[in-house]
């Protein structure tokens, strides 16, 4: 079952951590005090004792828990409509195994974030990979701090970066929002993840509409080793290279689509909604194929998602800005994809001829002490 959540604004309004600027840790006022019959079970009472207070809850408290009573607290959170992303992290981090099946997808979209937008990608990350992160955000709402921010994902999948129709507010001119993305910001990403792992999962990226990103991106781009598929819509900065007949660029090969979006047959557009209940039409369809291991526009040889892991999904502004131009496709070559899963052997000569020091045991304390008796 996927988890789609639409939040227009705040419904708690005390500080409890940036889980609650959208969401409301607490049952229903009233849910299911009385019973048609007799009073209420004992496992019942219990169930909504604990869950009472989402906020208080923490992985901890399930390390004992028994799979089919976890399952049962999480049903009884859908009946009554609160099963939040935390609860819903804490499910998937405490029971790989089986909470992928109950729930494959959490996705949590809003209009306009509450907080600073790197909040709100910090509770994508997760360091053990108990989920795998998809992140659509606007650049309109987000600063050079926010999009830096990025590079930290150890768990990040699949990417948006887009504008919006939205006017710019003074406060954003004077916060630095809305300047977009740009091959600094990518070389960050990079260094970031040479110290750190992160970015090692990005299979898919979309850039609409960032004329600071140049073709020197590429070359960034490339460095990123699982990164198989790019997809740029009116960078200015590439409107040559989409109308050339070069096919390509380094480690990338280039092809060309119609603009998103694109009208869906009425069938899929329903089975989008239902499976992966994104609003982009281009991550629905690209999810939903590379699963499916089929073709999307033409490109070919684009891996599959991992289905055994849950997806958590963010939607920062409901209305993207797209494009009405050609979409260039960049995906990697099937050479550079060999060389990428080479994993280089130690060269055994070049340590021949090398003086080595020899490895003395050293002196127990009891003969250093004998030396002074």
């Amino acid at each position: 079952m996927s988890i789609i959540h639409h939040s227009p604004g705040p419904q708690t309004t005390f500080g409890r951590g940036p889980h609650w600027l959208h969401e409301s840790p607490f049952l229903p006022p009233l849910w299911e005090t009385t019973q048609d019959v007799g009073a209420p079970s004992l496992k019942h009472s219990a169930m909504k004792c604990i869950l009472s207070d989402q906020s208080l809850l923490k992985r901890e408290h399930f390390a004992h828990v028994p799979w089919p009573l976890a399952k049962y607290l999480w049903e009884c959170l859908g009946k009554c409509q609160k099963q939040t992303m935390h609860m819903w992290k804490i499910m998937a981090d405490t029971y790989p195994q089986q909470f992928h099946k109950t729930s494959p997808e959490y996705c949590l979209r809003i209009d306009s974030p509450k907080e600073p937008v790197k909040c709100y990608i910090d509770l994508l990350n997760s360091d053990i990979g108990s989920w795998q992160a998809m992140l659509a955000i606007s650049s309109t709402h987000a600063t050079t701090a926010d999009l830096v921010a990025i590079g930290n994902l150890k768990n990040l999948v699949a990417m948006d970066i887009y504008p919006t129709n939205r006017i710019p507010k003074p406060e954003d001119i004077d916060e630095g929002r809305g300047q977009g993305l740009d091959d600094r910001i990518l070389r960050t990403w990079l260094e970031v993840a040479e110290t750190t792992g992160s970015l090692q999962q990005l299979r898919f990226l979309r850039l609409v509409n960032q004329p600071r990103v140049t073709i020197q991106a590429l070359e960034l781009l490339a460095k990123l080793p699982n990164l198989q598929h790019v997809a740029l819509m009116g960078c200015s900065t590439f409107q040559k290279i989409v109308h050339s007949d070069r096919d390509h660029f380094g480690e990338w090969l280039a092809s060309r689509s119609l603009p998103y979006p694109q009208p869906l047959p009425e069938d899929e557009s329903k089975s989008c909604l239902v499976m992966k209940g994104s609003r982009l039409p281009w991550k629905s369809r690209i999810v939903k194929k590379h699963n499916l291991e089929e073709n999307i526009d033409g490109v070919q040889g684009l891996p599959a998602l991992n289905s055994d892991t849950p997806i958590l999904e963010f939607d920062l502004s409901p209305t993207p800005l797209l494009t009405r131009e050609t979409i260039l496709h960049l995906t990697r070559s099937p050479q550079q994809n060999q060389k990428k899963r080479r994993v280089p052997q130690p060269d055994s000569s070049k340590s021949q001829g090398k003086r080595v020091m020899k490895d003395r045991p050293g002196r127990d304390i009891a003969d250093v002490l004998g030396d002074f008796l």
